[in-house]
C-alpha cells in the first residue's frame, strides 16, 4: 500500500512522480526539487551523492530534478540544511 503525508492526512494508493521514483531507491522520506548551482556545490563536496540510479547514493537525478531521500525527516532536514549552506 502507497501512503504520502504531506502537511494532513495520510493518503493511500497514490501514485505520481515522487512515489514512482521512491520505489526505485531505499529512501523513507523524500522530497523532489529542481537541480540548481547548490545541488552541485554539495555534491562536489561530498554532502550528497548525486546517482542515476539512486542505488550507491542518497539522491536520485533524472531530467532536472533531484530527490533527496533519507531514512527520516530528521535526517531529511539536516541534507537540506546543508545543501543550502554549500
Amino acid at each position: 500500500m502507497n501512503k504520502i503525508k504531506i502537511d494532513g492526512p495520510i493518503l493511500n494508493n497514490i501514485d505520481n512522480d515522487i512515489t514512482s521514483l521512491m520505489k526505485k531507491i531505499d529512501g523513507k522520506v523524500g522530497v523532489l526539487i529542481p537541480l540548481s548551482q547548490k545541488i552541485l556545490n554539495a555534491a562536489e563536496k561530498g554532502i550528497i551523492k548525486l546517482t542515476t540510479s539512486g542505488l550507491d547514493g542518497d539522491t536520485l537525478l533524472q531530467a532536472n530534478v533531484v530527490l533527496i531521500t533519507a531514512s527520516d525527516k530528521n535526517d531529511l532536514i539536516k541534507k537540506l540544511s546543508e545543501v543550502i549552506k554549500s
